[in-house]
């Protein structure tokens, strides 16, 4: 949806135009176009399956700083979350979009503290305890080293495997399109299942498929990931997380998949490619080379290869929304699949009376 408001410079043309449209309903357009646009912020931050930052603030003695102001800036849009501190030295900052974020501390009679290449993942909490040096608020420490990779928020056991992995390992177009759902199993716990995979030998179809903290299946298929499979393109993920374990209580089923959306960045990027499988670079298989067939003079012959073709054609890019100052973001994705195969011929042995 494109909103667009203007403002008319005379009084006389605002009264035409509420004249054309009727003043109740331009009035009840107004009204809610500035809901939506005062409320985008609220919108947002009760979106679900997103990440955040979770921790601590201390000197370095242990005590704890309180009303230290924490700033979360995502390298991929520059877009920056503040949070204050407790009187505990504890924050969090959440909910915010997966990403990579560089984080700022500051607080009165100490050092600054940045953080950079912090990773932050979805449906989880990304821990990152800060110790302050004493010293003025012109000095400060940076870290440009990700800190270690643990979790000390909860107790949840899961994987996370972001685009640029899967996208790159060989997803076989097998009858379908790419599914970028194929390596859930290789997360620790899980097993081949029917569509979904089994998490912690629980069964078919007992895990949750989401959509950015979205559940998407239903109560008689539920686990089923055809949902995602069959809609969603590669190129529009960005990452999919497999919990397999002490889930928090928001979230239901024997273990979840949520898959994470992409977002536009900064600046503008984009992908065009084709995935074509195709007759002539199939090799025989091993029944069908001694194949037989009859040719149009009814002389018997080897058979051709198997007829198949599938391609799979791919755009995708996102970037800054232009006139808005890199204060909104967009991505978005297509995908066309087409296939076709004929009869796969075989070879065999049929005994005599």
């Amino acid at each position: 949806m494109t909103a667009t408001m203007s403002r008319d410079p005379t009084h006389a043309g605002s009264t035409k135009r509420a004249r054309a449209l009727g003043a109740p309903v331009l009035h009840w357009f107004v009204a809610v176009f500035a809901m939506l646009l005062f409320a985008s912020t609220g919108l947002i931050a009760q979106t679900g399956g997103e990440g955040g930052i979770q921790g601590s603030v201390v000197d370095s003695t242990g005590a704890a700083i309180p009303n230290a102001t924490v700033t979360a800036t995502d390298t991929a849009t520059g877009v920056k979350t503040t949070r204050t501190a407790s009187s505990d030295g504890l924050y969090t900052i959440s909910p915010v979009i997966p990403g990579v974020y560089t984080v700022e501390v500051t607080a009165a009679g100490f050092s600054g503290f940045i953080q950079k290449n912090l990773a932050v993942d979805a449906l989880r909490l990304t821990g990152l305890n800060v110790t302050l040096t004493i010293g003025t608020a012109t000095q400060e420490v940076t870290v440009t080293d990700a800190p270690p990779a643990l979790e000390t928020t909860n107790a949840t056991l899961g994987t996370v495997m972001e685009n640029k992995t899967y996208s790159n390992l060989p997803l076989q177009m097998s009858g379908q399109q790419r599914d970028p759902t194929s390596f859930a199993t290789l997360a620790p716990g899980t097993s081949t299942g029917s569509r979904a995979p089994v998490i912690g030998g629980t069964g078919n179809y007992l895990a949750a498929v989401y959509i950015d903290g979205i559940p998407v299946t239903t109560i008689n298929q539920q686990g089923d990931n055809r949902v995602v499979s069959n809609s969603l393109p590669v190129e529009s993920i960005d990452q999919f997380q497999v919990v397999t374990s002490s889930p928090d209580a928001e979230y239901q089923g024997a273990g979840q998949i949520n898959f994470t959306l992409k977002s536009g960045g900064s600046q503008y990027h984009g992908t065009l490619a084709t995935y074509v499988r195709a007759r002539a670079f199939d090799a025989w298989s091993y029944a069908s080379k001694d194949a037989t067939c009859p040719n149009a003079a009814g002389v018997t012959v080897q058979c051709a290869k198997p007829d198949e073709h599938q391609s799979e054609y791919v755009a995708s890019g996102g970037g800054p929304i232009p006139f808005m100052r890199k204060h909104g973001f967009f991505y978005v994705s297509y995908d066309k699949y087409h296939g076709r195969a004929g009869i796969n011929p075989n070879y065999l042995t049929i005994p005599t009376l």
